[in-house]
């Protein structure tokens, strides 16, 4: 049985503890207390979710302590800590800008993994199939689903046709964490991870994507990126509003403290600035294996040389006008993003590190 406990950290959350029983008795308090009278967790596993009270530093809410209730739904996602087995079902919860494609064609033409994405959606099999089958590319060898899992409509004829249960599946990609546990069960249940990157960069990203698309860019009514950022159509709090089920209305500490014990307790993370190891630490949780020259070359080329949906623009620096406008935009996210950052350095002590920087799990 595990213990948990958080301790103070830089974002106020901080790096979370895991204590035996034995070792919090050593240790001279008991299971539930946080570091110097702090913060403190339990599990209760109720319907009405897992709690846990934080003590907020950043002044978010006028600070204080805040419950994160994890939403019962999202108990079909298996806790990062709990050992992974041969039917738990990988799903990438995909932050638009934020690297999800290339890992999408890094998942399909080079570790030739069975995924269920917006790929089956663009198959001539999909609109009038009746069932769940895998559809090969002939040219390439990489394998779909039927079944487009990024929109609401799509995810949902997914789950109706049994895509959490289909043995032919490696992974799932979608953004819509809420909407997906209900493909998954205590029998297969999903294993979250994600790359995150700096909100404000998405937001500078996802604007120039609009610009350079000629199909998307009258979504911009001609605005500079200025504008954009005081004006919209620019994304608000995206990450913890998807996170905490909160798509409209104010946000509150609460759903940020939501959003910050769902990635502790159930994400695997990687950092866009550290995609080559966030890679490797995804693949060696998962055991996915790089064998042979051929597929060596295709993660090379993906990862380094050929980013998909990459768009050049100008870097914004922080502090001028246009990054404090989409930095106001996205406080919540911002400060999500940082915690982000203490998991990803926390997470390394889920592996060993061996030569050349490799990270293989314990």
């Amino acid at each position: 049985v595990h213990y948990v406990t958080i301790e103070d950290g830089i974002s106020g959350v901080g790096a979370s503890k895991l204590l035996t029983k034995k070792q919090a008795q050593r240790e001279g308090r008991s299971e539930t207390d946080g570091d110097n009278g702090g913060s403190n967790a339990t599990a209760d596993g109720t319907a009405g979710g897992e709690k846990i009270t934080i003590m907020n530093t950043d002044g978010v809410g006028g600070g204080g302590s805040h419950i994160a209730i994890i939403p019962p739904e999202l108990s079909s996602f298996a806790d990062l800590i709990d050992p992974l087995t041969a039917t738990d079902v990988p799903f990438f919860w995909h932050i638009p800008r934020s690297g999800g494609s290339t890992f999408k064609d890094i998942a399909a033409f080079c570790l030739m993994l069975v995924q269920a994405s917006h790929f089956g959606g663009t198959l001539d099999e999909y609109e009038d199939a009746d069932e769940l089958m895998v559809i090969e590319d002939i040219d390439r060898g990489a394998k779909f689903v039927n079944v487009d899992t990024t929109t609401s409509e799509g995810l949902q004829r997914a789950i109706e046709m049994g895509i959490g249960s289909f043995e032919g599946l490696d992974l799932i990609f979608s953004p819509l964490v809420f909407e997906v546990t209900a493909a998954f069960s205590n029998e297969r249940r999903g294993r979250m991870f994600a790359m995150f990157r700096h909100p404000v960069d998405r937001a500078v990203s996802m604007y120039y994507y609009l610009y350079n698309d000629p199909k998307l860019k009258e979504m911009l009514n001609g605005a500079s990126l200025e504008e954009y950022a005081r004006v919209g159509p620019v994304e608000n709090n995206w990450m913890v509003r998807f996170l905490s089920n909160a798509p409209d209305g104010e946000l509150t500490a609460d759903h940020e403290a939501i959003a910050k014990e769902v990635l502790r307790r159930k994400c695997l993370i990687g950092i866009l600035g550290r995609k080559a190891e966030s890679l490797r630490r995804f693949e060696q949780f998962f055991g996915w294996k790089i064998t042979g020259e051929k597929m060596e070359a295709c993660h090379e080329r993906l990862l380094i040389w050929d980013w998909a949906n990459k768009n050049k623009h100008p870097l914004i620096k922080e502090g001028t006008t246009v990054w404090k406008l989409l930095e106001n935009y996205n406080l919540f996210d911002i400060r999500l993003y940082y915690y982000a950052e203490e998991l990803f350095i926390e997470q390394a002590g889920l592996f060993t590190e061996r030569s050349e920087g490799q990270y293989y799990q314990i």
